[in-house]
């Protein structure tokens, strides 16, 4: 009689080819020297960064997860029982108590290696983990747990700020700073910038990042010490105001420069035309490039013009409401109207105007007699009349579209923009940490451990950012427009791990046990030609999903094929 297991293999040989060929195993025995020469806290991490990737769970979920991987599905648990979540937990302990920086350093360094990442220009920005609980009695030395300013909408839960860096090649990150939960962006960008140029040991790299970095203290830190940058210059600079002021005044002093023309992603039969304007230094000597964007004017026009019919509205109901309740004084009008009209004070002509009247009133109570004496009251309404100033509308038509870059670098105003273009890409990649990695809710209670988990986030991104981009280059490589991976065989131009999850969901290896002949049958379902194909795009060699070994889910210190 024969016995057979199923065991789910699914993107798990795909993710752990990339794991190991980052070598994390051997890192983490080098940089751990308390449990040296134990492997099975090294795999512990891989496993959990594994888990990360393919499908996350809790800490006390993953001795389950792990089962249908490593023992079978339905079967006892025999290997998965090792990674108990008091065990994975005290792993946390241990990595917390590592040196980290050294440990990312090194995994970062083989990434960079390996892939031949181009780290010529770095993109920098912050976001938050949201945690839920009060996290009191935090040790001193480690990041701390706070409120602040949070990304995600949730100004009642705590924080911590991950900061993160990734290269403009396939926007793979390459570095990690967590920093308290209360920590503006503007302090983050001087202690990072030391730690890459510690970390790349070369100042010859452009540092991207949003508006918070252009203070004079930050970029007069990094053109200081001989580096670069590109940013997009506040909103509230004097140099801002002024040239929107310019617009308005003496438009014909700004002579727009063609730059380039990108498809528009949304409508295809638009494409978006970018032109450059560069004008006098700003006030810390720094190289200022306005660039006018015709779909981003289009998109500015649009949202005055709602803006404005929002406005109007609101003050075709205030004057509804005049003469009632609290709208019975001019002032109190104008409070409401100052209120309604705020953002769009130059686009209308408010006339609030006053109305007197006499009516004659009984003087006292009761009903009237003959008797009755009577005089003259004064009353005052008042009535709310507006204009919409096309002509100011027209002005500030000249406005739209623009955004000012500042920067350091000789680069024409082509090479800056296209630079700077790469900057919402890193946004994309908060998106995967959050949405398929789902870095919260953070299913732990010591801060300690929350912070080297974080640490197994950062590498499993770096993970999936890899497997991206390897295939989207090979992809332009062999001229593929779009892979049929999608449900019901619908075709994607950008394949995520996301999808290779989806087209891997079947793949399960069957084992036989042939008791007549002492030997054991492995056959693998649910894999077929596009899979082939998918591998061969990755770079990935067809053995790892030819399985002939009931230890083929344990990790390795290096790749063996």
């Amino acid at each position: 009689m024969q016995d057979f297991r199923i065991h789910k293999i699914g993107v798990y040989p795909l993710s752990k080819y990339y794991i190991e060929q980052l070598e994390m195993m051997s890192v983490f025995e080098e940089y751990m020297p308390k449990v040296k020469g134990s492997p099975l806290l090294s795999e512990c991490l891989c496993v959990l960064i594994q888990n990360i990737v393919v499908s996350p769970k809790p800490l006390y979920q993953i001795q389950e997860w792990l089962k249908s991987y490593a023992d079978g599905q339905g079967e006892f648990g025999y290997e998965s029982n090792k990674f108990t979540d008091d065990r994975l937990g005290e792993t946390l302990d241990e990595l917390y108590k590592a040196d980290r920086q050294s440990i990312m350093m090194a995994i970062s360094s083989k990434a960079i290696a390996v892939h031949e990442l181009n780290t010529e220009v770095i993109h920098n920005d912050t976001t938050t983990v949201t945690l839920q609980g009060d996290y009191e009695n935090q040790s001193e030395e480690g990041v701390q747990i706070k409120h602040g300013y949070n990304k995600d909408h949730r100004p009642d839960c705590k924080q911590i700020i991950f900061g993160l860096n990734v290269v403009a090649d396939g926007h793979v990150p390459i570095s990690l700073h967590l920093y308290d939960g209360n920590t503006s962006d503007d302090q983050t960008h001087q202690v990072n910038w030391n730690e890459l140029r510690s970390f790349l040991q070369t100042t010859d790299f452009c540092y991207i990042a949003d508006s918070k970095v252009a203070t004079k203290e930050n970029m007069g830190h990094i053109a200081g010490n001989e580096g670069t940058f590109i940013s997009i210059l506040p909103a509230s600079r004097k140099e801002t105001t002024y040239f929107k002021q310019l617009l308005l005044d003496a438009p014909e002093q700004v002579i727009w420069e063609y730059v380039d023309t990108y498809p528009n992603q949304r409508k295809k039969d638009e494409p978006t035309i970018y032109w450059s304007f560069e004008g006098e230094l700003t006030s810390d000597g720094f190289r200022l490039i306005w660039i006018h964007s015709d779909a981003k004017a289009r998109i500015d026009e649009e949202k005055r013009s709602q803006k404005i019919d929002k406005t109007a509205l609101a003050l075709d109901n205030l004057a509804l409401k005049l003469n009632r309740y609290q709208l019975k004084t001019k002032e109190q009008i104008e409070q409401v109207v100052a209120k309604i009209t705020k953002g769009c004070t130059p686009f209308f002509t408010i006339d609030i105007k006053e109305h007197k009247t006499f009516i004659t009133k009984k003087i006292g109570r009761g009903r009237p007699t003959k008797n009755s004496k009577y005089h003259q009251v004064e009353q005052v309404r008042y009535s709310l009349e507006y204009t919409i100033e096309t002509d100011v509308i027209k002005q500030y038509e000249a406005q739209d579209g623009i955004f000012p870059l500042v920067t350091n670098t000789g680069w024409n105003a082509k090479k800056i923009l296209k630079t700077y273009k790469e900057q919402p890409y890193l946004e994309k990649r908060f998106c995967t940490l959050k949405s398929i990695l789902e870095v919260a809710p953070v299913f732990l209670k010591k801060p300690k451990r929350i912070e080297a988990m974080l640490l197994l986030y950062f590498f499993a991104l770096m993970v999936v950012s890899l497997i991206e981009r390897q295939i989207r280059q090979s992809m332009e490589q062999q001229e593929i427009a779009a892979l049929p991976i999608l449900p019901q065989g619908m075709k994607t131009k950008s394949p995520t791990i996301n999808n290779l999850r989806y087209l891997f969901r079947d793949t399960v290896m069957v084992v036989l046990e042939l008791p007549q002949t002492n030997q054991t049958a492995f056959l693998i379902k649910g894999f077929d030609k596009i899979h082939s194909r998918v591998l061969n795009l990755l770079k990935i060699p067809p053995k790892i999903y030819q399985i002939d070994d009931l230890n083929w889910w344990k990790f390795q210190e290096k790749l063996i094929l």
